[in-house]
């Protein structure tokens, strides 16, 4: 509770220092997903027709000496375990599914000050572990990283420094960020609702105090003609209310994660190639020092007559654990975009169509999913 006051302080007072603003401009964006999907299985209860949307809403108040108020809404599909288990236990296999269970949730919404090589923000935000995730790579690839090993709607205090030059030494992004999960502040959803957690549960990053920590490193270069190469690598410590948790006490262990990817631009004759390769490992998963986990992408993007892009990519997903057999999860994806040149209803418009072949291998037996689906994607600055 006296972190949540803490930063609930800094809020009122930013509030009083910009009482007398009367020069303020906001800034925002809207990105919005159109999905359509059809999938196909060797179990019956994982066939069916889906179509759903995707939008966020972020918004920017810029007040004076670089403060500003960040928030973003997010309309989402939030598929509950009691939803779930309807499905699975459905006698007319997987069902088709239509705009089916979205909701509005607000997942972040801090307040910020930045300088020149530097920025610091205070409040609810999301976190710069891993790229993968990243909403523009491809149709379904991002899926393994962003269910998975994502960090998303943390409350606390997070900030950055830059040095170096783009063209010469590379740009220098440090980071580091202390937070614990929003699970009981902001994490409500609108619409329809979503699972919500208890202490009992014991999740990794529930101590209800700035216990968990983030450190980042992205490095930047830009060589000219087209072509950039840049880094990110980053150390995740999540910490675990050990008195809650119902694992034996020697099993209690905070989750480590490292990540680590390569993302390389370079142009190839008539085209350019967007190279990216992303490595985590996460230990003690959820607290358990008996489960890790690690993950492995790789994408290759061919851009050619400006607006045209083919996608090829795979990700895989190995879990460890002691005394089991664990499991691998593999996502492969081949799609071809379109990018539509912008105007005044849009800045960016997106249309892009592919195929999804995705295994899931729980050692003495496995299942295959094959998919096809149609991505619409909008962008509107404002």
């Amino acid at each position: 509770m006296r972190y949540f006051l803490f930063l609930l302080s800094i809020f009122f007072a930013s509030k009083a220092f910009c009482a007398d603003v009367k020069d303020y401009t906001i800034s925002g964006r809207i990105v919005s997903d159109l999905r359509f999907e059809k999938h196909d299985s060797q179990n019956s209860r994982s066939e069916y027709d889906e179509a759903f949307v995707k939008a966020r809403l972020l918004t920017k108040l810029n007040l004076k000496e670089g403060f500003a108020v960040n928030g973003q809404i997010f309309l989402n599909r939030f598929d509950g375990a009691s939803g779930t288990a309807r499905r699975l236990n459905s006698s007319d296999g997987g069902g088709d599914r239509l705009m089916e269970n979205m909701g509005l949730i607000l997942r972040e919404f801090n307040l910020s000050q930045s300088g020149k090589n530097y920025a610091i923000s205070a409040g609810k935000f999301n976190l710069n572990f891993g790229e993968a995730w990243f909403f523009t790579n491809g149709i379904w690839l991002r899926d393994l990283a962003n269910n998975n090993y994502r960090q998303q709607e943390k409350i606390g205090i997070r900030g950055n420094y830059e040095i170096g030059d783009l063209k010469k030494t590379g740009r220098y992004n440090f980071g580091f960020s202390a937070f614990t999960n929003d699970s009981k502040n902001f994490d409500n959803a609108m619409i329809n609702g979503r699972d919500s957690f208890g202490k009992s549960d014991a999740r990794a990053g529930d101590t209800r105090s700035l216990e968990s920590y983030l450190a980042t490193l992205n490095v930047n270069f830009d060589f000219g003609e087209k072509e950039k190469l840049s880094y990110h690598f980053g150390y995740l410590n999540l910490a675990v209310d050990g008195k809650n948790s119902k694992l034996a006490p020697a099993k209690i262990a905070d989750q480590k994660n490292w990540v680590a990817n390569i993302n390389y631009l370079h142009p190839y004759k008539k085209v350019s190639l967007n190279w990216f390769v992303e490595f985590v490992e996460a230990k003690n998963l959820d607290g358990n020092s008996d489960i890790s986990e690690k993950y492995l992408t790789a994408t290759l993007d061919t851009i050619f007559n400006k607006n045209w892009s083919v996608l090829i990519g795979r990700s895989k997903r190995q879990n460890m654990q002691i005394g089991a057999l664990g499991f691998d999860q593999t996502l492969s994806e081949a799609s071809v975009k379109y990018q539509f040149a912008g105007n005044e209803f849009f800045d960016l418009l997106t249309l892009q169509v592919g195929h999804e072949w995705f295994r899931n291998d729980y050692k003495t037996s496995h299942d295959n999913q094959k998919s096809l689906g149609l991505l619409v994607r909008y962008y509107k600055n404002f």
